[in-house]
């Protein structure tokens, strides 16, 4: 009976490993997992994420100088951003991430550390402002930042 058991077992392990491997879109593996109905993913209000060329801002590892005008509006001193960042009223920007080997770089030149969340005046212009940074030479990627909320 207990050889059964484990037979059974076995095979069923198997059937599993050999479904999860077929599993795939575009020659893309898709993750092995039951989505959940009650997860919704949404954006946060007036903020993005956006990461910047390290060449563009002269380092690796984010550290940039923030300063504000007399409007509270955030300048960093590249001079492409600041201007975007005057129209479109960015309030604040932060460093998202921390790493212990900087050096680490991932696709198109991305540095985790050079990855930053900025804070929008006004929610209505996001997506404005999104498509103007997204034209901007200096700038990797941008987009709204996306958060999963579980009701």
């Amino acid at each position: 009976m207990i050889r059964k058991k484990i037979m059974f077992c076995l095979l069923l392990s198997a059937f599993i490993v050999i479904f999860a491997a077929s599993c795939t879109d575009n020659n893309v593996t898709t993750p092995f997992y039951i989505v959940d109905p009650s997860v919704v993913v949404e954006y946060s209000s007036c903020t993005i994420v956006l990461c910047f060329y390290a060449e563009s801002i002269g380092t690796i590892t984010g550290d940039i100088t923030i300063s504000k005008d007399d409007d509270g509006i955030i300048q960093i001193g590249l001079e492409s951003f600041d201007a975007i960042a005057k129209k479109y009223e960015f309030m604040d920007i932060e460093r998202m991430y921390y790493v212990n080997n900087p050096e680490w770089k991932g696709d198109k030149g991305v540095h985790i550390m050079n990855i930053f969340r900025v804070t929008i005046k006004v929610d209505d212009i996001v997506d404005e402002a999104i498509s103007v940074l997204n034209d901007d030479e200096n700038i990797i990627f941008v987009e709204r930042e996306y958060r999963d909320t579980i009701f």
